[in-house]
């Protein structure tokens, strides 16, 4: 658990595309483009995760929303998001 406390920026705060209470976002990695869209309750917290990994193959695919699937069942579940990115941190 993290003993640091971290904000969580509002949606578009990074020059993502907002519409309504989601933001979408694409981050280039050594596997390609990703393109991420969170989702924010009206409290502005974060609900939803998603993830498209695009030009890999499937495997990679099935992993990132493994990943996005099991953390939007925490979040929803209570788990602060910065302890899910915390736990997250440093995956290779």
């Amino acid at each position: 658990m993290p003993s640091e406390s971290v904000d969580v920026p509002h949606p578009g705060a990074y020059g993502g595309e907002v519409i309504g209470n989601s933001t979408s976002r694409k981050l280039w990695t050594g596997c390609g483009p990703v393109y991420i869209t969170v989702v924010f309750d009206d409290a502005m917290n974060v609900k939803t995760l998603f993830a498209n990994l695009r030009g890999a193959s499937s495997c990679p695919k099935c992993h990132l929303e493994s990943i996005c699937r099991i953390a939007t069942m925490a979040l929803n579940a209570g788990v602060p998001a910065v302890d899910i990115a915390w736990d997250l941190r440093g995956m290779t």
